[in-house]
């Protein structure tokens, strides 16, 4: 999409008192007007300051941005936006989101994010106006270059079936664990990042942001009150409460720097290091959204069956639609008694049976799948194959969500001699 101009650009070209079009305004109160994502050209050779300094942009010692040319963005969606400099110009970029007023709240801010380059994130509404200040680290020079909005995305780890979102927004280790786990994706809440390998670490740190991710929170900390406390390497933990095994520090980390260095983060390149809560060094923070781990959401009852417990639901494998490896089970239920799976598009909760019906038919009717037998174990399964649909209008296919459930006679429990277990809710991926 083409920027657009503003009647203020425009004031100001004939006046003679602005770069070129595509290049920014000198002034913020008359910021350029563009809209959408893309490449814009920005030019702040001869660029005058005319922002004020924020604490958010404390990098070094300095919360100014030098040499800044403003433009005005119109959100084209609702959404989280990367806006970045990164191999797009030779200037030592610092940038900065402003919430519509040239003075703030400022949103986010940064200065070598990639090198000298710059990267931030900030969530945005569809139509909001937002200011957005290209400038460089206070004493060095201005020149051209082109800077790009995107959606912010989240990334699939192949080996581990996750997802992964970095975030390039200052924000002290606890606000970030607070913004992390208040974000959801495909239904699963996300989290500070866990590294449990070297896999796992080098994916997160090389691939995220398309070369190497830099200063980043990750979700571990050093709890002062755990028995295995002592400094500088004792007490630390995963947000997620999985094992602490695996570690990648730096050379001569963690140190306690200060004695108040208890949180962790990368200090490039690709190692660990323990910084304070609120380090000015870090201006990304990296989400996990466990979707390989954890398939699917329950909801829904299960009552107690003949077995002497309620039906539960669970899958196993991955959502994933290429991998086609899911596999269902419920238990517990009467031993070798059959039963069936089945999914639909709808959630309900009614009686049916000696149990509740969670799944309705919605517009595409409910799927049926092959009768299974519970053996002596009293545990339903069943391996999913989703090439073999039971109608065209029940396709998995990737982003669509669907409701399982299991039915099972249950002949010792009288009535209708049948039960059914509780819902299972997911969310395929590719």
């Amino acid at each position: 999409m083409q920027p657009r101009i503003s009647i203020a650009t425009l004031l100001l070209a004939l006046l003679g008192a602005s770069p070129a079009f595509g290049q920014g305004s000198d002034a913020c109160a008359m910021a350029q007007g563009i809209s959408g994502t893309g490449a814009f050209a920005f030019d702040n050779t001869s660029a005058t300051l005319d922002g004020v300094p924020d604490p958010l942009c404390n990098a070094f010692g300095t919360s100014d941005i030098d040499f800044d040319v403003w433009f005005e963005w119109t959100a084209p969606a609702t959404d989280r936006f990367l806006l970045e400099t990164c191999n797009l110009t030779s200037v030592d970029t610092k940038v900065a989101a402003y919430d519509g007023s040239c003075t703030g709240p400022i949103l986010a801010c940064n200065d070598d994010s990639c090198g000298l380059q710059s990267r931030i994130s900030f969530d945005a509404i569809l139509g909001q106006a937002y200011l957005l200040r290209i400038g460089t680290f206070p004493g060095a020079a201005g020149g051209t270059g082109t800077f790009t909005i995107t959606d912010s995305v989240q990334v699939l780890n192949p080996a581990n079936g996750n997802y992964y979102e970095v975030v390039f927004e200052h924000l002290s280790w606890g606000a970030a664990r607070i913004a992390a786990e208040a974000t959801t994706f495909m239904g699963h809440q996300g989290h500070l990042v866990t590294l449990t390998d070297n896999a796992e670490d080098q994916f997160v740190y090389f691939t995220l942001a398309g070369s190497e991710l830099g200063n980043a929170w990750l979700g571990a900390f050093q709890n002062m009150n755990s028995p295995t406390y002592s400094e500088p390497a004792g007490g630390w933990e995963w947000v997620t409460g999985e094992p602490f095994l695996y570690t990648n520090w730096t050379a001569g980390e963690p140190n306690n720097g200060g004695g108040t260095e208890a949180y962790l983060g990368y200090w490039p390149a690709e190692q660990w290091n323990d910084y304070t809560f609120d380090d000015g060094a870090v201006a990304a923070y990296v989400i996990e959204y466990d979707t390989g781990t954890t398939i699917g959401d329950n909801y829904c009852l299960s009552v107690v069956n003949s077995s002497g417990g309620a039906a539960e639901i669970s899958g196993t494998g991955s959502a994933s639609v290429a991998a086609n490896d899911l596999s269902l089970s419920a238990e517990p239920v009467p031993a070798t008694q059959n039963g069936i799976f089945f999914y639909g598009p709808d959630q309900v909760q009614q009686p049916f049976g000696n149990g509740f019906l969670c799944i309705g038919p919605g517009a595409t009717g409910i799927a049926r799948l092959d009768v299974v037998n519970a053996g002596p174990g009293g545990v339903l399964a069943h391996d999913l194959d989703i090439t073999m649909p039971s109608t065209q209008a029940t396709q998995i296919t990737v982003g669509s969500t669907w409701n399982f459930a299991a039915w099972f006679r249950d002949p010792a429990a009288g009535g209708a001699f049948f039960n059914l277990s509780n819902g299972l809710e997911v969310t395929f991926l590719p």
